[in-house]
C-alpha cells in the first residue's frame, strides 16, 4: 500500500476497533512466523505487546538469525522486549541472554540462562525443545570466551541430542543443527582431534547451505581451512578461509571473531610458502578480531611466536614466549595448544642455538598410536638431532614420516631434512633422491619455506645436482632459486604496510603485472568489475600509489608479489 493510505487505514482501524488491533498483530506475527519471515513475526508480536509469544517464535524460530546478516534487526526487535518480562518465562530469559550475545557482553550471558533453566518450562514440547537448544547453543558463546573446548563439545553434543529427539520438529532445526556443528567440530579441533573435527565441521555447512547462519558459516569454513593449514593441505586451506573472509567482508562485519581462524589459516599458509611478509598481516588481522576467543587469541600468539623464532627475532619470541607464560597460568589450553606451546617453546630453544634444550622439551613417549602420529615433533627433533651432529638419529626419526602423502606441506620438510641426513652421512644418491621427493611434493602446494634450510647446509649444491638429473623439477627449482636468492624484503625485519591488504585485495594485485583489463580480470576472479575497481581503490590508498604501475613497483619492493605465471 502507499504510504499515506497505510496510514490512514491504521489510523480508521485504531479510532474504529481499537480492541481488534491486538489480535490482528497476533494473527499477522504467526502468519508471517510460519512463511519464512521470523523477524517479521516478532515485530508484529512486539506491536501486539505479546511477550510470551516473542518468546516462543525467538526459540522456535528466530534465534538462528543472531548468526545472520539481520542480526542487528534481530537485536532491535528484543530490545522491545520491557525488562520486568525477561525474567517470566524459560524464552524470554533465552531472549534477555540473546540480547547481550548480540551486544558482544558475553560476560553476561550466564545468569540469564541459568533463570532460564530455573523457569518452569512451556508445556508445548517443540517450544520447550527451542528453549533448550537456544540455551545451550548461546553458552557455547561462554565457553569460546572463557577458553574451555571440553564444555563446548559438552553443551553441542546435548543440544544435538535435543534436536534428534525432541527439537525434531523445530522450524529451525536445521539452523539450530548447522550452528551445533559448527561449535561441536571446533571444540574438536581444539581438542587434537582434526579428523572428527573435519567430519563434523562439513556436515555442519551441508546442514548450513539453506539457513540465513553466515556467522555460523565463517566459522565452518575458517575451522576447515585451519584443519587443512594444519595437516599442510595449502590450496585447500587458502580457498576455505578465502571464502570464509569474502563473507565477512560483504556483510560489512569486519571484525569478525568467528573469522580469526580464517586469518590463522592464512598465516599458516603464507608462511609455508615463505611470504613472511603476508604471514604477519594476517596475524595483524587474526589480532584484531580474537578478542572473544581465548581459543584463538592463544593460537594466534603461539603463531606470532614461532614466526618471530623461524625469521631471526629471537629476542622477540623470548618477550612473546614470557607472555603467552602468563597468558596460559590460570588456564589449561586443551589438548592442541598444550601441544603448540611445547612445540613453540622448543623452536624458541632451537633459534637460540639450545638445540640440546629443544631436545629435552619435546618427547615422542605419548605417541598416538601412528607412526607419524607426532609429525610436527618428530621434524623438530630431526632438526635438532642434526644440530648436534648426530644425522643418523635424524634419519632414523624422519623414517615414519617419509610414508606420509606426498603432497602435504610437513613433508617437504621431512624429505629436506633426509637429505640433509643422508648428505652428512655421505649418502650422495640417496641424499639427492631425498631432495627430489621434497622438490616434487613442493611443487604441489607451493611450499618454499623448509628450504631456507639451504645457508651452511649444502642444500644450495643438492638442489642444483637435482635440477641437473630430473629434469621435469626445472620449473619450481628455478622459481625457488629467484625467490630464495633475491634481496626479499619478506624475510627482513621491514615492518609490514600500516593497513594490510586483505586477502582478496592480494588477489587481484597478482593479475596487475599482466595485459588483462579490468573486465578480464574480474572474469577470472568470478566478480564484477565494479568488485575488482573497489578492490584496487583500497589497495592503491594502502601502498600510496595513484596507479597500476606505482603498484606493481611498490608491490615489488614489498615482496607482495609472486614470480609464478597468471593467465
Amino acid at each position: 500500500y502507499h504510504t499515506l493510505l497505510r496510514q490512514t487505514l491504521r489510523h480508521r482501524l485504531a479510532v474504529e476497533a481499537p480492541n481488534e488491533v491486538a489480535g490482528l498483530h497476533v494473527r499477522a506475527a504467526l502468519w508471517l512466523a510460519e512463511n519464512g519471515q521470523p523477524l517479521a513475526g516478532l515485530r508484529h508480536a512486539a506491536q501486539a505487546q505479546d511477550w510470551q509469544l516473542m518468546g516462543r517464535l525467538l526459540v522456535t524460530r528466530a534465534l538462528p538469525l543472531s548468526l545472520s546478516a539481520e542480526r542487528s534487526a534481530l537485536a532491535l526487535a528484543l530490545s522491545r522486549i520491557p525488562p520486568d518480562q525477561l525474567a517470566t518465562t524459560p524464552e524470554l530469559a533465552v531472549a534477555a541472554a540473546t540480547r547481550t550475545f548480540l551486544d558482544n557482553r558475553l560476560a553476561e550471558i550466564e545468569p540469564h540462562l541459568a533463570l532460564a533453566r530455573e523457569l518452569t518450562p512451556s508445556t508445548d514440547p517443540v517450544v520447550s525443545a527451542g528453549s533448550q537448544v537456544g540455551q545451550l547453543l548461546l553458552a557455547t558463546a561462554v565457553a569460546r570466551t572463557h577458553g574451555d573446548s571440553k564444555q563446548l563439545v559438552e553443551v553441542t553434543t546435548r543440544a544435538l541430542q535435543v534436536l534428534e529427539a525432541t527439537g525434531a520438529a523445530l522450524p529451525a532445526a536445521r539452523a539450530y543443527r548447522a550452528i551445533a556443528l559448527s561449535n561441536l567440530g571446533t571444540g574438536q579441533l581444539w581438542e587434537g582431534r582434526l579428523s572428527g573435527a573435519e567430519h563434523t565441521l562439513r556436515a555442519g555447512l551441508a546442514e548450513a547451505g539453506p539457513a540465513a547462519v553466515d556467522a555460523g558459516r565463517v566459522n565452518l569454513l575458517s575451522h576447515l581451512a585451519l584443519s587443512a593449514a594444519i595437516c599442510g593441505r595449502l590450496t585447500t586451506a587458502h580457498g576455505l578461509a578465502t571464502n570464509a573472509i569474502d563473507i565477512v567482508e560483504e556483510r560489512g562485519w569486519a571484525p569478525l571473531s568467528q573469522a580469526a581462524t580464517a586469518h590463522l589459516a592464512l598465516t599458516l599458509v603464507h608462511f609455508q610458502r615463505d611470504q613472511v611478509t603476508s604471514a604477519r598481516e594476517q596475524l595483524l588481522l587474526a589480532r584484531e578480531t580474537t578478542a572473544l576467543d581465548a581459543l584463538a587469541r592463544c593460537a594466534t600468539a603461539i603463531a606470532q611466536i614461532r614466526l618471530d623464532a623461524a625469521t631471526g627475532r629471537v629476542d622477540e619470541a623470548r618477550r612473546g614466549l614470557a607472555g603467552l607464560h602468563r597468558d596460559v597460568s590460570d588456564w589449561q589450553p586443551p589438548a592442541l595448544l598444550a601441544r603448540w606451546v611445547r612445540i613453540t617453546e622448543a623452536e624458541v630453544d632451537l633459534a637460540s642455538g639450545n638445540a640440546a634444550a629443544a631436545l629435552r622439551r619435546v618427547s615422542l613417549d605419548h605417541a598416538a598410536g601412528r607412526a607419524n602420529a607426532l609429525l610436527p615433533e618428530r621434524l623438530l627433533r630431526a632438526r635438532a638431532l642434526l644440530a648436534v651432529g648426530e644425522p643418523r638419529a635424524a634419519d632414523e626419526m624422519l623414517r615414519p614420516l617419509r610414508d606420509a602423502d606426498a603432497t602435504h606441506a610437513p613433508v617437504v620438510e621431512a624429505w629436506v631434512l633426509t637429505s640433509l641426513a643422508a648428505d652428512s652421512l655421505r649418502e650422495d644418491r640417496r641424499a639427492t633422491d631425498a631432495l627430489r621427493h621434497a622438490i616434487e611434493a613442493a611443487a604441489q602446494e607451493g611450499v618454499r619455506r623448509p628450504f631456507r634450510a639451504r645457508d651452511g647446509d649444502h642444500l644450495s649444491r643438492l638442489i642444483a645436482r637435482v635440477r641437473l638429473l630430473h629434469p621435469h623439477t626445472v620449473e619450481f627449482v628455478d622459481d625457488l632459486d629467484r625467490h630464495l636468492d633475491a634481496s626479499d624484503p619478506r624475510t627482513s625485519d621491514t615492518p609490514p604496510l600500516r593497513t594490510p591488504l586483505t586477502d582478496r585485495e592480494l588477489s587481484v594485485l597478482q593479475y596487475l603485472p599482466t595485459m588483462l583489463t579490468y573486465p578480464e580480470i574480474a572474469l577470472e576472479l568470478f566478480v564484477s568489475v565494479n568488485t575488482v575497481k573497489s578492490h584496487l581503490r583500497h589497495l592503491f590508498t594502502k601502498l600510496d600509489v595513484a596507479n597500476r604501475r606505482q603498484a606493481v613497483s611498490r608491490a615489488r619492493e614489498l615482496g607482495l608479489l609472486e614470480t609464478r605465471r597468471v593467465p
